[in-house]
């Protein structure tokens, strides 16, 4: 009928009925899981003499196969809507608070320069601004648009100080972790302006899931509590 709004969501399926949000976060935890169980084992048994991953080794082809597979999974789960689990939020603002700043004081314990600083100012801003959120959620999006800024610039600053390394192993996971925890962010905040579907939302939360798991392998302390927030409800009531 002309005028009747679409029941479609963004990718073209029906969100009428939405999604448990438990089926895409089991989905990226335990493939997150095997990714890690491959990384150990990439890095502890299929090294050669001189140290470094062993080309063509079979973990690190399998780990690059069950990425992909998470990446595809979570593409098809999410394009029905996923249901947003009410309530809790204030430790959903302050774990992502404690990483931020976690993250930040790395990127300021670093080369120093410019770059470094910048990322460094952009995590404690994030961070405070998270806190704020806790109390009060006119702060969300102003949360969501700093992390997202910030996980962009450490993005970038990791790629520079590790883009030497020989080994790619070494940085990539972390590095698409923060590159999915950016576009969440940038979404999140979209979502919150009512300028975006919650689907795209939905994907770059369960993608930088999945990554984040796997990154806690050679990422830092920061990659554990990732996890978690991703994890927690994004609503207040």
């Amino acid at each position: 009928m002309p005028g009747k709004p679409s029941d479609k969501g963004v990718f073209g399926l029906s969100v009428n009925k939405m999604r448990s949000p438990w089926i895409p976060a089991l989905t990226a935890l335990l493939l997150g899981g095997a990714g890690w169980g491959l990384e150990y084992r990439l890095f502890h048994l299929d090294l050669d003499d001189r140290g470094l991953i062993r080309p063509g080794a079979a973990s690190a082809v399998l780990l690059y196969a069950v990425s992909g597979l998470a990446l595809l999974l979570i593409f098809l789960m999410c394009r029905r809507e996923v249901r947003q689990q009410p309530g809790g939020y204030r430790w959903t603002a302050l774990l992502r608070a404690a990483a931020a700043a976690m993250l930040g004081f790395s990127a300021w314990s670093g080369t120093g320069d410019p770059l470094s600083m910048a990322s460094a100012a952009l995590g404690g801003a994030a961070a405070l601004c998270c806190i704020g959120s806790a109390v009060t959620e006119k702060l969300r999006f102003s949360a969501n648009v700093l992390s997202g800024l910030f996980f962009a610039s450490n993005a970038i600053l990791r790629y520079r100080l590790s883009s030497s390394d020989p080994q790619l192993q070494d940085y990539v996971f972390p590095l698409l972790a923060e590159v999915a925890l950016m576009l969440f962010c940038h979404h999140a905040a979209a979502v919150d302006a009512g300028m975006d579907k919650p689907q795209k939302r939905a994907f770059w939360r369960y993608s930088a899931l999945y990554f984040c798991v796997v990154a806690a392998y050679n990422g830092g302390a920061a990659f554990l509590l990732l996890p978690v927030w991703l994890l927690l409800p994004d609503t207040q009531s």
